[in-house]
């Protein structure tokens, strides 16, 4: 079934909005956006028959900036509103504006503008996600066989991260890119961001399947309002770039493995010597050692500071310090070192700066 409209209209007048997202949780993604999007159709009266164009960028607050910047940029544009999603913690935005299409042609369009949450896809070792080995085994089993060097073979596979999950990243891309003929991608413009573009690409398939026709990407590397301008006047001529996504997923895999390779090996050894030198019930602190391609330079400089502070030797300093009597008043001055320009100032001004 599909939610009730009067049951929405009542949850939302309850100062907490838990109650109107769990009620929404019970229905399939799809009729919560229907009915979302029918409750609105009063206040888009101004977008209807235009080309539907989805933006999506990195994070909220991008997504918030871009809005305004594009909203405003050239004639024939409307006020940014503000909408609901699927997720409770991404909202949509939407206004009409002039935008230059995929076919490089310049038209009035439907813009929705929305965001991730960073990456929506994690790496994760087939074992663990099916939680069972290529021979039945149980999990605890299967992972107390595995030996440090076979998990750079091991089977990997991506899933949605716990976070994205969570906020239904997933269900919300998909609902508000119902009914568009077109996908900007507006993430960062580094090599994680042409990542998380592809994955936005991979959820949203199934409404933009054509990349060259449908899906164009933004170049842009500050929120100025000009430089957000220049480039949705670009985007006909920027594609996203597979390669560098594919780098990203080479560098997750290569990192995923390794890592756990070494951090289990370095862990079963360490605990193995610490047990033997300290005892059972003080080695128990020992419980895991972790390395990564990341923690190995930070580690020089920590051990690097280890070593200057343990090798460092206490020694005497000694400091001058004088001061002058006058004889006449009695009155002592306490001496300080004096600078280049204060010798050079006049007595008033010294008097003026406090400096007897």
């Amino acid at each position: 079934g599909n939610p009730s409209k009067h049951i929405l209209q009542q949850l939302q007048r309850h100062r907490s909005q838990r109650l109107y997202f769990e009620y929404l949780g019970f229905f399939s993604p799809e009729a919560a956006a229907a009915v979302l999007s029918e409750a609105t159709n009063k206040k888009r009266a101004e977008l209807r028959g235009l080309r539907q164009v989805l933006m999506v960028a990195e994070k909220p607050s991008i997504a918030e900036a871009l809005a305004n910047a594009l909203s405003s940029s050239g004639g024939g544009g409307s006020r940014v509103r503000k909408v609901r999603g699927v997720s409770r913690g991404i909202p949509v935005f939407e206004f009409a504006a002039r935008h230059m299409c995929a076919d490089g042609l310049e038209r009035k369009c439907a813009i929705r503008v929305t965001s991730t949450i960073g990456h929506i896809f994690g790496l994760k070792f087939e074992t663990d996600k099916d939680g069972k080995g290529d021979e039945g085994d149980e999990p605890q089993k299967k992972k107390r066989r595995m030996q440090p060097k076979d998990y750079f073979g091991a089977p990997v596979v991506k899933e949605v991260e716990a976070t994205s999950d969570k906020l239904r990243v997933v269900e919300h891309l998909r609902a508000a890119a119902a009914g568009c003929e077109e996908l900007c991608l507006w993430l960062d413009c580094d090599r994680e961001g042409e990542n998380i573009a592809h994955e936005v690409m991979a959820v949203t398939r199934g409404v933009f399947p054509d990349v060259e026709r449908q899906i164009r990407r933004a170049r842009f590397s500050s929120l100025a309002l000009a430089e957000l301008r220049a480039a949705a006047k670009n985007l006909p001529n920027q594609l996203p770039d597979a390669a560098v996504s594919r780098a990203v997923d080479a560098r997750q895999e290569l990192d995923l493995r390794a890592g756990i390779a070494f951090s289990r090996q370095l862990t079963y050894s360490c605990s193995k010597l610490a047990q033997s030198m300290m005892g059972k019930a003080e080695s128990r602190e020992f419980r895991m050692i972790t390395w990564g391609p990341c923690q190995s330079p930070t580690l020089w400089f920590v051990c690097q500071r280890y070593k200057k502070v343990s090798s460092f030797e206490c020694r005497t300093v000694f400091r001058i310090t004088c001061s002058a009597k006058d004889e006449s008043t009695g009155k002592r001055y306490k001496l300080q070192w004096a600078t280049q320009e204060k010798m050079q100032m006049p007595p008033d001004a010294l008097k003026e700066a406090g400096i007897e």
